[in-house]
């Protein structure tokens, strides 16, 4: 997001280290390695008939991933990475969430 002021700074991040374009494509593959790894715990709640936490994921977390890859894929300025950031720390918030979303989906047998 703000990689003019890490290079001033000798802070040594992957957009200053590699470049805006090789960090860019490192981030999507996190976020794709991410994905691929929900969809695996995603297939045991389908399995396991628990349609509110794979829903909560699904609506939650895998959406707003894969726009937040859409959107990074095509940032251009300091504002398109900011949005970005932003998203993604908001896909992590709602992730973090899940625990205890998922607790109260399994009280007095609401997994259903």
């Amino acid at each position: 997001e703000d990689r003019e002021g890490d290079a001033t700074f000798e802070v040594n991040t992957l957009a200053v280290a590699y470049g805006e374009t090789t960090a860019k494509y490192i981030a999507v593959t996190v976020l794709l390695l991410l994905l691929g790894g929900l969809g695996y715990y995603m297939q045991g709640f389908m399995k396991a008939e628990a349609y509110k936490q794979f829903s909560y994921l699904l609506l939650a977390v895998v959406l707003p991933t894969l726009v937040a890859i859409a959107f990074l894929v095509k940032c251009k300025t300091q504002k398109d990475y900011h949005r970005v950031s932003t998203m993604i720390k908001l896909i992590m918030i709602m992730g973090l969430l899940s625990i205890p979303v998922f607790y109260l989906f399994n009280l007095n047998g609401l997994n259903h």
